[in-house]
């Protein structure tokens, strides 16, 4: 079907395909479940308020039926602001394109599965606590109950953990980009889990192929308005991109409509002075993708981007959410665009949700290159209007986008927020219909009426910094006076702009810098090897990364790096990593990695914890060099990575160490941790307002028990050191803000200062290492 057909988008946290289609849609089953003889069509239940109640059953890892005692009756209860994979059975109903960087609908349909499975162990029978949101809706159009479920996750018997939330924290769900009041920080939980790439996150690697790159011969514009000026002319030439084709008329138009000749309606208005555009309709609306999937409004919208934002800006793709733009048929959140999304992803942009403009959680405006905005049917603050306007001066772009077909709310909105960020492009009153050129019927329009004397926007999409397009190192010699490694390399610009490539060499296992080296490139691609040198080192099992950063002229840069362990002719065992608290007895582990450069036998060797329990290697086993195997708690079938020790829970939560012992009984090696350390790094603010403490790195722990950090250190790309102070501790949930410059720091949780006279983190990108008391890296986020 095409023009006003029955929306496909996931709206209202449903799939929305037809009469009937409420006992499949988002894994809603196929009847009511046993326990309870009818569902709740309606509820009087406040939002805000938590009722207790009992899990009947559940359907997938994002819907269960619940009975609440406050009215006694069992609704059918989405949880809201997640989704999780869809199981086996409902996986037609998938995007692909709304999981960030995913592609393998396999994949999701194990996630699927093991979400729900992991759901009804969870929560299946259980008592738990039911919570509306008070800017969310009550009921979605299916009668299922929109709802925050809360329950006794560590069995403590304390109600006290968000299922919602938790969900996402532990990588079995994506953040559900819809109006309620914990968005952003929901967004900033999923952030953390796809940067560690937890569980369905696993294939998230930050990477994507091209799709719908091409140089632009059609653009979509459905239920489009024409623009015009806030004096009541026309939109000069000079600021239109493009136009309607001449078979296009103007429709429904009223006294203050500008009347336009055939072959002159502008469809986009351009304001360069405040780095915005007004889009008259929604032209990455995934409504109509099926229709337009071979039209480039993509290409189009992307190079119009770039042509408004600071040469000196990168960053995301935001979509303005926060303002009810999720539900309105004629607006657009983040759940509206994955098509689009796919796209950016597929030229290293990334697109996500902002909800609130004025805080550090989830993504920021400080992150974006630019911001997407429809008419929502909130109206923006003047506080919102201030930041937006500091993005501007900064050199963010910002996009507005209308619709003819909007409320008049929704239109006077955008208008209003278009004046107030100090441009003249305003919505016309008109809806324009060709009934020629278009992608289905006259409501949404085609063009190729481009202005190419005054815009270059009609190419495939290149880009706009360097990229380092792959970088090896690999070991050459090794004697008792140096380690010699060559590096290969290969680099290019789509601006054929390259100007220089800076390559260094660090020793990860001691932390010490070892070689560098500036190579001049030019043109649009080079490639070489480049031999670095560790003097004075023989090498013996350390780890070396070689950073590889290229730049152009223009001074825009891109950043990548490798690792390789030096040999020293032998195995060199270690306990690469202790993952005490998994959520069954396989997800709780440790991994036995060989760094050295032969393989070992490790027949009738043994792993032991404080507690003597013993666990012996089956006859024949191997460990080859650069291997790992992963030694799990609980049982299964042993193969050359996993191996079962079948114990149940072996490693102490509260502490433990690891010890491995060769077939004569002499000790390999050892590790040990301490109790229940969980600290994750959290929010980035890497562009401070001019000055060093509005540069800062946030760590949050999601442990019960507050470690003491003295040993913990934090490390950038080019390898500055922060050491917490002698007796500091984050506070079970607390949070910690480590700033770059200088400052008093609190005993525990509060702010921190490193002390650094010049800022840390790179604003064009960088790594947050946070290393524990042991040189071990416990986590990092990149940027």
């Amino acid at each position: 079907m095409s023009g006003d057909k029955i929306r496909t988008k996931r709206r209202n946290v449903l799939k929305l395909l037809g009469s009937g289609a409420a006992s499949i849609v988002a894994g809603a089953g196929t009847g009511v479940a046993a326990g309870c003889s009818s569902t709740a069509t309606s509820t009087s239940l406040s939002c805000g308020t938590w009722y207790s109640g009992t899990v009947n059953s559940v359907t997938d890892g994002d819907t269960a039926e619940i009975t609440v005692d406050q009215d006694g009756k069992c609704y059918e209860v989405r949880f809201l602001g997640i989704d999780t994979p869809e199981k086996s059975g409902n996986t037609e109903y998938e995007k692909t394109q709304e999981w960030e960087f995913i592609e393998d609908a396999s994949h999701l349909e194990t996630w699927g599965n093991n979400a729900s499975d992991w759901a009804k162990s969870e929560l299946e029978g259980a008592s738990v606590e039911i919570q509306l949101d008070c800017e969310a809706d009550k009921m979605d159009p299916f009668d299922r109950l929109l709802a925050f479920v809360k329950y006794d996750q560590d069995g403590d018997g304390t109600i006290e953990t968000v299922y919602n939330k938790s969900a996402v924290q532990k990588g079995y769900a994506r953040t559900y980009a819809a109006s309620m009041s914990e968005t952003d920080e929901y967004v900033a939980a999923e952030a953390t889990a796809r940067s560690n790439g937890t569980r369905v996150w696993q294939q998230s690697d930050g990477t994507a192929p091209e799709v719908k790159d091409d140089d632009v011969a059609t653009t979509f514009h459905p239920h489009t308005s024409s623009i015009k000026l806030s004096d009541g002319s026309q939109l000069p030439d000079s600021r239109a991109p493009l136009w309607a084709e001449s078979d296009a008329v103007q429709d429904n138009t009223t006294s203050s409509t500008v009347d336009y000749s055939s072959g002159t309606i502008p469809l986009v208005g351009v304001d360069d002075a405040t780095n915005l555009a007004l889009f008259g309709g929604l032209s990455i609306n995934e409504e109509y993708e099926s229709d337009t999937s071979t039209l480039e409004h993509f290409v189009f919208t992307t190079n119009l981007i770039d042509a408004l934002t600071s040469s000196s800006r990168s960053g995301h793709v935001l979509i303005d959410g926060g303002h009810h733009t999720f539900g309105p048929t004629h607006a657009l959140s983040c759940e509206d665009v994955v098509y689009y999304q796919r796209y950016l992803e597929g030229q290293n942009i990334q697109c996500h949700p902002i909800h609130t403009y004025g805080d550090s959680t989830g993504f920021t405006l400080a992150d974006a290159r630019a911001l997407i905005v429809t008419g929502g049917n909130d109206a923006w603050t003047a506080s919102e209007v201030d930041r937006l306007t500091t993005f501007i001066s900064n050199g963010g772009a910002v996009i507005l986008m209308g619709s003819h077909a909007a409320t008049a709310t929704q239109r006077e909105n955008l208008n209003a927020l278009a004046n107030d960020l100090g441009t003249d492009l305003r919505l016309n009153d008109d809806d324009v219909h060709d009934s020629t050129n278009n992608a289905g019927n006259k409501d949404i329009l085609t063009t190729t009426n481009f202005n190419t004397a005054d815009f270059s926007l009609w190419t495939a999409y290149s880009g706009r910094s360097p990229a380092v397009d792959s970088i090896a190192i690999s070991e050459v010699e090794t004697s008792d006076t140096d380690a010699e490694f060559d590096v290969d390399w290969t680099v290019s610009d789509p601006n054929d702009d390259l100007s220089s490539l800076d390559l260094s060499l660090s020793d990860d296992t001691d932390g010490e810098s070892e070689d560098s080296t500036t190579v001049s490139v030019s043109g649009g691609s080079a490639s070489g090897t480049t031999r670095l040198i560790a003097p004075g080192d023989d090498g013996a099992g350390h780890t070396y990364t070689v950073k590889a950063t290229v730049t152009d002229s223009a001074g825009n840069t891109d950043t990548a790096s490798a690792a390789t362990t030096e040999s020293d002719g032998s195995a060199t065992l270690t306990f690469d990593v202790i993952h005490p608290d998994g959520d069954n007895y396989n997800e709780e582990y440790v991994d036995i990695t060989n760094s050295g450069s032969s393989s070992v036998d490790m027949s009738s060797y043994t792993v032991e914890d404080s507690a003597g329990n013993t666990y012996t290697f089956p006859s024949g086993f191997s460990l080859d060099a650069g291997a790992t195997v992963r030694l799990h708690s609980g049982d299964g079938t042993d193969s050359s990575t996993d191996l079962y020790w079948n114990n149940g829970w072996t490693w102490n939560n509260g502490g433990d160490t690891a010890y491995l012992f060769d077939d004569s009984g002499s000790e390999v090696t050892q590790r040990s941790y301490t109790g229940d350390v969980d600290i994750q790094v959290g929010t980035i603010q890497a562009d401070g307002d001019g000055t060093l403490n509005d540069e800062w790195v946030e760590f949050e722990n999601y442990a019960d028990s507050a470690p003491n950090m003295d040993e913990f250190h934090v490390e950038d790309e080019a390898g500055h050191k922060y050491g917490f102070t002698d007796g500091y501790t984050i506070t079970a949930d607390g949070t910690c803000r480590l700033h770059t410059g200088d400052g008093t720091s609190d005993d525990q949780d509060g702010d921190v200062y490193w002390g650094s006279d010049t800022m840390i983190w790179n604003n064009s990108g960088d790594t947050v290492y946070l290393y524990d008391e042991a040189g071990n890296l416990h986590d990092s986020k990149t940027y």
